[in-house]
């Protein structure tokens, strides 16, 4: 199951193996690809970086008469930022989200302190 999630993360460029075999980064993607999506399309693809993940638009799951701006898409794009947001608070990262001009979101990733987390468990 672990490699089907693999299977979204593009590598764009060149990419450290180190970043695509960090576990937290790759449990918060299998959660992000949980998230609805338009017609369930999945219109997303995720690049790994040292302290990022990137989120793109994946045109080719465009659905032109349903969804001729690709409204939907996006949504469904933020509905994957989200999920992912709340599992790297899980694993314990604070996130900081912004969005490019061509619609890409990207997730900086910061390690909190556990000891300033009350409700968290040891």
């Amino acid at each position: 199951m672990r490699n089907l999630f693999i299977t979204f993360i593009i590598f764009i460029g060149t990419m450290s193996n180190i970043f695509a075999q960090n576990t937290d980064y790759l449990f918060m993607i299998e959660h992000a690809v949980k998230a609805p999506s338009g017609h369930n399309t999945q219109p997303w693809l995720f690049k790994i970086c040292k302290s990022v993940i990137d989120i793109y638009p994946d045109f080719t799951k465009s659905l032109p008469a349903v969804d001729p701006n690709n409204r939907e898409l996006f949504v469904s794009l933020g509905c994957a930022a989200e999920n992912l947001c709340i599992a790297a608070s899980h694993k314990g990262y604070k996130t900081n989200v912004t969005i490019t001009e061509n619609g890409v979101i990207k997730i900086r990733l910061s390690q909190e302190n556990l000891n300033s987390r009350p409700l968290k468990s040891k």
